[in-house]
């Protein structure tokens, strides 16, 4: 009777760590912005707003708010 007890657990267990996997790798850094004067950096996260405005999260931690138009490239790293 204690085997069936244990593959409840066993499955929850292995689908938590499946999730803390999954999700431990999301805010990586993982994007390089090419700016219009030649300044590159690397990024976690990007948003970009309809009214032409970008939220960068930068890997130090330091979130900047730049024009759209002063973004030359984004290129995302594998």
């Amino acid at each position: 009777m204690k085997e069936f007890s244990l593959l409840p657990t066993l499955i929850c267990s292995f689908a938590l760590a499946l999730i803390v996997i999954i999700y431990s790798g999301r805010d990586t850094c993982k994007i390089n912005v090419i700016m219009e004067d030649g300044q590159i950096f690397k990024a976690k996260r990007i948003t970009e707003y309809d009214f032409g405005v970008m939220d960068i999260r930068k890997c130090s931690g330091e979130r900047i708010q730049i024009p759209t138009q002063t973004v030359k490239k984004i290129k995302f790293i594998k």
